[in-house]
C-alpha cells in the first residue's frame, strides 16, 4: 500500500541508502551509558520491523520511549501495535505496553479496512508526570473507509490508566506526528489528514487541547498545497511559544507525477494565531527541487525558533541518487510583519558526495543554553547509518561540539530529550535481519574545572600556604585560559595568576599556590575566595561560570591578651569564641585559669543547646530560692532547669556562685548532649584509677571519656572533685557540641 506508514517508508529508503559520518572528533557531545533494543519477536506473517520514534524524561529521571511493534496478526502486508516502554535511569525496564485496535488488515480496500497499523510517534511528560503520546490509531470508524485516525492519549505515570483520549479522523489516513505543551499545560499537535480521493489528498492538521484534554472548538486548522496523493502535505513537528502562538513544520507537495522519482517537496514552516488560525508568517525552502523536509521545531526563551530537517541536493529521490544535507535554521519568532519569515542563520552539514546526512530532531540544553541536534549520517567506509550529534551556538549556528557514534549495524536516531546532564535518544537499529526499537542514554559532556582538593583549604598569617590542583572537566576544542584572583589580597595571594589548557593537556593537573598574608590585626580566622574567569575560542568554555573556592587564612594574632598563640587550649578557645558561645571575661581577656561557676555553666550549656543567638525567657525568680529574678544569670539558670539539665544543688537552691567540679560537669554535658532522660551505661570502674564503679558519677564520667570528650586529668586519673577552669571548659564544650 503506497499510503501506508509514509514516515517509515522514507526512513526505510534512507536506510537502504545509508547516511554520512565525519569520523571521530576531539570534543564530543556525550558519553554513552547504556543502550536498550526491544524486539517484538514476531517471526512470521508480517514485516517483523519494530521502530522507536521519540523519548522523554519524567521528573524522577525515568525515560519513556515510544514507537511501534510488529503484530502477530497477519494481513496483506503488515499489522503493527503502538508501543510504549518506561525505563529507570539505569536502563532497567519498569513497564511496557502495546496498544492494538484489534483489527486485522483487509484484502480489499474497497470493502474492508486496509490498514490496522497503530503507532506512537511522539511523547511528552507533563508537570504531574502524566505521559502524553501522539500517533495513529486504526479502527472501525462509523463513516466511509477510514483506516487510521489522528490519536492523542494522556496516560498515568504507571502506564495503567488513560486520563483522556482524543481520536479524530476525516479520511482514510490520519496521524499525529508531534506534540508540544504550553506553560499552562495545554497540548498542541501537528500531523496529517487524507481528506478524500475527490479532494485534497494530504493536509497539514493542527489541534489544541486544554489541560483536561478538551479540544479547542476553533481547531482543527488545516494547510494544503497539493491535491495529489503522490504529493502529500505533512506536518511533522510542532511547538508553542510563551505567547501561545502555534507553530508547525513539515513538507508541502509542489510538483511531480504518480510514482515519479523526482517529485518536488519543499521544507515548510508556519506560525499561526490559535484564536482563528490566521497565518503570522511562513517559510519555504527548496534544495534541488526534490525531497526537502522540516522535521522538528523548538522555541527559545526569546520566542525565536529553531527548525531541523534536510534538503535533497541529489539528482532524484531514489536511494542511489538522493543526497541529503543536514539543515538547521533559526527564525526570528516575530517574522517580518508581513507574513514573511526572518532567517537569523542557517547551519548546514554536508557529508561526502552521495552520502546522506539528515537532522531529525533537536532539543534545548538549558544547562549550557545551547542546542543539541541529532540525526543519522552514513559512514563513508562501512556505508552504515550512524548517530550524529551536534551542539550548536544558538546565537550563530556555529558548531561547538560534534560527534559520531559508530555501530556494527545501521542506526537511525529520530528522538531526543535532555534532563540535567542526561541526554536520551530514540530510534531504531538493525539486528542483522530487521529493525529493533532503540533507546540510548548518554551523559552530556559539560565544560567545567576540576579541583583537588575543592574544600578545606587554609593558609596562615605567618605565610603558610595551601595548594590546589586544577584541570578541565572535559576536552576543549581550543585553548582555554583560566585567570585566578584573590577576593582579598590582604588575606591571601595566588600564584600563578593564570593557567592555560589545550586539547592536548586539558586533563593534566596544574598546581596553584595560595599564600596567607599577615595583617597585624586581631581579626580571627578570615575566609577569602579564589575567583575564576575563563576565556576561550571554544564557546562551551568561554565565559564559563565557575564557583569560587573558599580559603581560610588562620589568624596568628592572639584572640585575647591572656591567651597567647601556642597556649595549649588556644584552638579550642578560638572555636568557642567563633561559635558565639563566649566573648571572654573582659574587653580583651578570657581568664583561662579562672574556675567556672554554676551560673556561668548555665549560660555556656544553654547556648550550646539552643545556639549562640538563643535568648531565654524572662526569669520568674520562683524556681530556686537563691536565684532571684534580677540575678544576672537568672533566666539562663531557669531555662537550664526547664530543659531538665539540672534540679539545683539541693534544698531548693541552685548555688549559682559555687564552682563546677569535673564530676558535675560530666552530668551537665551528657544531659545537654543527649537530653534530660538520658542514662549512661553502667560503669566498669576500670577506666580511671580514682573513679571506682560505685562512685556517684562513675557512669557519667566513663561515658564522657568513651565519647572522646575527656581523657582525664592525667594518664590514669579523672580528678572528679577538681574545679573546671575556663580553658578546660572550652575543650569540653567544643567537643560536646561539635563547635
Amino acid at each position: 500500500m503506497k499510503h501506508k506508514r509514509l514516515i517509515l517508508t522514507i526512513w526505510s529508503a534512507m536506510a537502504a541508502m545509508g547516511l554520512s559520518s565525519m569520523g571521530s572528533v576531539s570534543a564530543n557531545v556525550g558519553t554513552e551509558q547504556w543502550r536498550v533494543l526491544e524486539n517484538s519477536g514476531v517471526n512470521g506473517g508480517n514485516d517483523q520491523q519494530d521502530y522507536g520514534y521519540d523519548v522523554a524524561f519524567d521528573s524522577q529521571g525515568n525515560l519513556i520511549s515510544v514507537g511501534l511493534m510488529d503484530s502477530p496478526q497477519t494481513g496483506t502486508t503488515t499489522n503493527d501495535n503502538a508501543y510504549i516502554v518506561k525505563y529507570d535511569s539505569t536502563g532497567t525496564k519498569l513497564w511496557e505496553h502495546q496498544y492494538d485496535d484489534g483489527n486485522v488488515q483487509g484484502t480489499n480496500c474497497n470493502t474492508q479496512k486496509c490498514d490496522s497499523s497503530d503507532a506512537l510517534y511522539d511523547v511528552v511528560v507533563d508537570a504531574a508526570d502524566n505521559i502524553l503520546v501522539g500517533g495513529k490509531w486504526s479502527g472501525n470508524y462509523p463513516t466511509d473507509l477510514y483506516h487510521q485516525a489522528h490519536w492523542v492519549r494522556s496516560i498515568s505515570a504507571d502506564g495503567n490508566t488513560t486520563n483522556w483520549e482524543h481520536v479524530w479522523h476525516q479520511g482514510a489516513w490520519n496521524a499525529c506526528y508531534d506534540l508540544a505543551q504550553s506553560d499552562a499545560g495545554d497540548t498542541y499537535t501537528a500531523g496529517t489528514s487524507f481528506v478524500g480521493w475527490g479532494s485534497n489528498r494530504g493536509d497539514w492538521v493542527m489541534f489544541h487541547y486544554d489541560s483536561d484534554g478538551v479540544p479547542d472548538s476553533n481547531y482543527p486548522y488545516f494547510h494544503n498545497v497539493s491535491p495529489y496523493e503522490w504529493l502529500p502535505d505533512r506536518a511533522y513537528g510542532t511547538a508553542v511559544d510563551s505567547d501561545g502562538y502555534h507553530y508547525a513544520v513539515g513538507m508541502i507537495g509542489i510538483s511531480g507525477t504518480s510514482g515519479g522519482s523526482s517529485n518536488n517537496f519543499n521544507w515548510h514552516v508556519r506560525k499561526i494565531d490559535p484564536a482563528d488560525g490566521t497565518l503570522i508568517w511562513s517559510d519555504t525552502l527548496d534544495g534541488n527541487s526534490l525531497y526537502d523536509v522540516a522535521r522538528k521545531i523548538i522555541v527559545d526563551g526569546n520566542n525565536d525558533v529553531y527548525v531541523a530537517g534536510y534538503l535533497n541536493m541529489g539528482t532524484d529521490n531514489t536511494a542511489d541518487h538522493a543526497d541529503y544535507d543536514w539543515v538547521v535554521v533559526k527564525y526570528a519568532g516575530a517574522g517580518d510583519g508581513a507574513n514573511g519569515a526572518v532567517k537569523l542563520w542557517t547551519h548546514t552539514f554536508t557529508g561526502p558526495t552521495g552520502k546522506n546526512a539528515s537532522a531529525q530532531n533537536l532539543a534545548w540544553d538549558s544547562a549550557t543554553d545551547t542546542i543539541i541536534v541529532v540525526g543519522p549520517v552514513i559512514n563513508e567506509t562501512t556505508d552504515l547509518n550512524e548517530i550524529r550529534l551536534e551542539r550548536l551556538d544558538p546565537a550563530t549556528g556555529n558548531i561547538i561540539r560534534e560527534q559520531t557514534i559508530s555501530s556494527a549495524n545501521d542506526v537511525i536516531p529520530v528522538g531526543i530529550a535532555i534532563q540535567g546532564d542526561k541526554l536520551a535518544l530514540a530510534g531504531y537499529q538493525q539486528n542483522g535481519s530487521d529493525w529493533d526499537v532503540m533507546t540510548v542514554m548518554l551523559n552530556a559532556i559539560r565544560a567545567g574545572l576540576s579541583f583537588d582538593p575543592a574544600t578545606g583549604l587554609s593558609t596562615t598569617e605567618a605565610g603558610g600556604t595551601a595548594t590546589v590542583d586544577i584541570k578541565l572537566a572535559s576536552a576543549p576544542t581550543q585553548e582555554v585560559t583560566v585567570s585566578l584572583t584573590s577576593s582579598n589580597t590582604a588575606e591571601g595571594t595566588i600564584s600563578p595568576a593564570s593557567l592555560t589548557f589545550t586539547p592536548a593537556n586539558w586533563d593534566t593537573a596544574q598546581t596553584v599556590t595560595i599564600t596567607g598574608v599577615e595583617d597585624s590585626v586581631d581579626d580571627g580566622d578570615q575566609d577569602f575566595n579564589i575567583q575564576f574567569s575563563v576565556t576561550s575560542s571554544d564557546l562551551l568554555y568561554d565565559g564559563l561560570a565557575v564557583a569560587d573556592l573558599t580559603v581560610t587564612n588562620r589568624d596568628n594574632d592572639p584572640i585575647f591578651a591572656d591567651v597567647p598563640i601556642g597556649y595549649w587550649a588556644y584552638d579550642w578557645i578560638q572555636s568557642l569564641v567563633d561559635s558565639g558561645i563566649t566573648s571572654g571575661c573582659g574587653t580583651d581577656t578570657y581568664c583561662p585559669s579562672s574556675d567556672v561557676s554554676r551560673a556561668q555553666m548555665a549560660v555556656f550549656l544553654e547556648r550550646g543547646i539552643h545556639g549562640s543567638d538563643y535568648a531565654p525567657p524572662a526569669a520568674t525568680g520562683t524556681v530556686f530560692d537563691d536565684v532571684p529574678a534580677d540575678y544576672w544569670a537568672a533566666s539562663w539558670i531557669e531555662s537550664l532547669n526547664t530543659d531538665g539539665i539540672t534540679g539545683g544543688c539541693g534544698g531548693g537552691n541552685y548555688c549559682p556562685d559555687s564552682q563546677v567540679d569535673r564530676a558535675q560537669m560530666a552530668v551537665f554535658l551528657l544531659r545537654s548532649e543527649h537530653g534530660s532522660d538520658y542514662t549512661p551505661p553502667a560503669a566498669t570502674g576500670t577506666m580511671f584509677d580514682d573513679i571506682p564503679a560505685d562512685y556517684w558519677a562513675a557512669s557519667w564520667i566513663e561515658q564522657l571519656a568513651t565519647e572522646g570528650i575527656t581523657s582525664g586529668c592525667d594518664a590514669n586519673n579523672y580528678c572528679p572533685d577538681d574545679p573546671v577552669q575556663r580553658d578546660s571548659m572550652a575543650v569540653f564544650l567544643t567537643r560536646t557540641f561539635n563547635l
